[in-house]
């Protein structure tokens, strides 16, 4: 078996969290886990007679142009290549378990954010639970980064939503170029274009700062223009920076108008599958 350097949730725990001052989110993740050709998180690795692993596709692409080891610059006895199954493993189970990890902190820290009672949750000062978002965000890009950038945007939109529990998901990518935010991935199943300094998504990606924002038409920041395009009323929003090892933010991740399902349920009943109490019979937000 392949050692992958965290293999008890314990370990994982402190994995995600070991020196991270502030508690700001950094990658500890096993090396072993990153291509070093593509230098991102590998999906179906693949073993060289170099003895290093590589993403199957990056490595057959090398292949075709020379006969020399990625790694050591030495020349290849024999360009064959075998899948590496417990790498493969590895990699999926470390991730399942990060996830599980990142899941119950959420919860855990929705629990601690609860207002006495008839009051509202404080989740817009919960510096802990933004965090948590903010990583769990941060591990789907990481876990999906050799796929397309559209492959992974939906991959993030369909773990934050269930996690969640949002009426609508959006995610916008930063173009320098045009001094803009886009998103192809939303509701409106077209591409929408905002000004980069403008509303929730510009101060989030200018602040590489996670937020919640209760009520969006109460928020001086809120820019209304794109529910006036779409016709859309925007209630309340939770918004997290997309960023990279290297390079910063590259874009936002808006999470729109709150369900009775997912963590941030509102009732008093525990919502969403928090953990403890009686399960939510809320009826929308």
């Amino acid at each position: 078996m392949v050692a992958t350097g965290v293999t008890q949730e314990g370990s994982i725990t402190d994995s995600l969290t070991a020196g991270t001052p502030g508690g700001s989110n950094q990658w500890q993740h096993p090396p072993s886990f990153y291509c070093p050709i593509s230098q991102q998180c590998m999906h179906d690795p693949v073993v060289l007679s170099d003895g290093h692993s590589y993403e199957r596709r990056h490595i057959e692409r090398w292949l075709r142009r020379q006969g020399l080891s990625p790694v050591t610059g030495m020349q290849l006895p024999t360009k064959d290549i075998f899948p590496n199954h417990a790498l493969r493993n590895a990699i999926e189970e470390y991730f399942q378990q990060v996830f599980s990890v990142h899941r119950r902190e959420i919860r855990r820290s929705i629990g601690a954010a609860a207002a006495p009672a008839g009051g509202p949750r404080g989740l817009g000062t919960n510096a802990p639970f933004l965090r948590t978002i903010d990583a769990l965000m941060q591990c789907s890009l990481l876990m999906n980064a050799d796929l397309s950038t559209e492959q992974v945007l939906r991959h993030i939109m369909e773990e934050a939503k269930a996690l969640v529990g949002a009426e609508v998901a959006s995610a916008f990518l930063v173009d320098h170029a045009r001094a803009e935010l886009f998103s192809t991935v939303n509701s409106t199943g077209s591409e929408i274009r905002i000004p980069l300094a403008v509303g929730i998504a510009g101060h989030v990606a200018a602040s590489a700062e996670p937020v919640v924002v209760p009520d969006a038409y109460a928020d001086a920041r809120f820019d209304r223009s794109v529910d006036v395009r779409t016709g859309f009323k925007t209630r309340d929003m939770m918004c997290v920076p997309l960023t990279v090892r290297k390079g910063g933010v590259i874009g936002v991740v808006q999470l729109i108008n709150k369900t009775s399902a997912g963590v941030l349920c509102g009732c008093s009943g525990g919502g969403g599958g928090s953990g403890g109490g009686a399960p939510c019979r809320c009826e929308g937000p």
